[in-house]
């Protein structure tokens, strides 16, 4: 490893134990990449900077120190100068002044595994997770970026472009900082910011907002998909909103509030045209959920041109409360007894198939009760049977179509069967 014009920026996290250190000429491992440029982090046992220690380098050919090492040789005209890191150590911002770009890194943890590129920033940069700076003024020549500036949480930066002309140029290098904010985590997503795009959000980060205290609501026009596990002991309430599936592959433990849409409706501002086709799902089946109030629903879609209904899957869920509901629910052969009068509405139910809800494993079971109307003697009296969802929960989960408890009436709109029995006087 060959450093060039090292430290001609750093970085350096709130604690003093993560320091970053640009190296603008840097070659790249091996000496493959003339000045392409590099940044190497290190870090420290304490904030006196005790046991300092060489852990990863982000750049051309950089891929080894246990997968902690990213290797840039795939991101066209990368270089790498101007450096920032946040308080946290979960985001890196990195920049050159002649390409004009600003890259924003993020780790899987403090202990800097799994760097990733989470989105660019810079003249003509168009697509997933990229922001043409040109649209906001920045032109050629303007410097861009000659220092970099991260706040604690990575979600607000500060970028001098040193020979800036000022709006509509009526300057001459004078200069200019520009403020960026990051709309995916502040505030989070709604269906129409990066409307046809793929959005990767980096889940440390995410943990982080909501163990402060933040609430995040993510909402992705075809699917969301969890695919590490989110721990959370703050009171950040998480909302993940989908226009056709939410596929939850790693497990959600959060001491706040989780809420599922599937399948949701152009009401909810979906977009027509980025919901792709087929039936819209809640897919938890080999992971667990665990919140304080649990609220689970599959929509139908509304008037979106590729609306599709599917099903609920449940594995494992903890929740003090819940609230499990899909418009695509509905049930068969429940049954209740006929009984002697005593004077109370009373009833014993049983059996009853609920579709559109797939349980695996053994830890949940559905309960289900009823009663008659009143308590009156006759023929043909009716007997409404709710349905709950019990097994790790403090309280059971009502099981509700899109306005009420699933019964099975057949003149219901919502396929609720009417169980016609009879009451006996003794």
């Amino acid at each position: 490893m060959i450093m060039i014009n090292l430290a001609g920026h750093l970085g350096l996290t709130k604690d003093g134990k993560i320091l970053a250190v640009g190296a603008q000429n840097d070659d790249g491992y091996g000496n493959n990449s003339a000045n392409g440029g590099a940044v190497h982090l290190f870090t420290f046992d304490d904030s006196d900077f005790s046991n300092a220690t060489y852990v990863a380098s982000i750049g051309n050919k950089y891929e080894g120190n246990g997968g902690k090492d990213y290797d840039t040789s795939g991101i066209s005209g990368w270089k790498a100068a101007q450096v920032a890191i946040d308080g946290d150590g979960n985001r890196l911002a990195i920049g050159h002044h002649n390409e004009e770009d600003v890259r924003v890194f993020g780790f899987e943890d403090t202990s800097l595994n799994g760097a990733s590129l989470q989105f660019t920033i810079g003249i003509g940069q168009t697509g997933s997770n990229s922001v043409n700076a040109t649209s906001h003024g920045v032109e050629d020549g303007d410097g861009f970026p000659n220092v970099i500036a991260l706040d604690d949480t990575g979600t607000l930066m500060a970028v001098g472009s040193t020979r800036d002309d000022g709006l509509s140029n009526g300057g001459s290098n004078d200069g200019a900082v520009y403020l960026w904010s990051d709309t995916i985590m502040q505030g989070a997503t709604s269906y129409t910011d990066f409307a046809s795009d793929d959005v990767v959000i980096n889940k440390t980060e995410l943990e982080e907002f909501l163990n402060n205290g933040v609430d995040v609501t993510l909402q992705a026009n075809t699917d969301i998909t969890i695919s590490s596990a989110i721990t959370v002991t703050g009171t950040g309430n998480l909302n993940l909103h989908a226009g056709r599936d939410v596929n939850i592959n790693s497990n959600i433990n959060t001491a706040a509030n989780l809420e599922i849409i599937a399948s949701d409706t152009d009401t909810n501002n979906v977009s027509d045209s980025d919901r792709d086709a087929g039936a819209g799902d809640v897919v938890a089946s080999s992971a667990s959920l665990t919140a304080d109030d649990l609220n689970i629903q599959l929509l139908d879609g509304g008037t979106l041109t590729n609306a599709s209904m599917g099903d609920i899957n449940l594995s494992t869920v903890t929740a003090t409360t819940g609230t499990l509901m899909s418009a695509n629910f509905s049930v068969s052969g429940a049954s209740a007894d006929d009984k002697t009068y005593d004077g109370t509405t009373t009833a014993t139910v049983s059996g009853g198939t609920i579709s559109g809800l797939n349980l695996t494993g053994t830890d949940l079971s559905i309960s289900s009760s009823g009663s008659f109307l009143d308590a009156d003697v006759g023929d043909n009296k009716d007997v409404p049977i709710n349905y709950e969802l019990s097994g790790f929960t403090s309280s059971t989960i009502t099981i509700d179509d899109t306005s009420w408890s699933i019964r099975s009436n057949t003149n219901s709109k919502y396929s609720q069967l009417v169980l016609k029995l009879h009451l006996f006087q003794a």
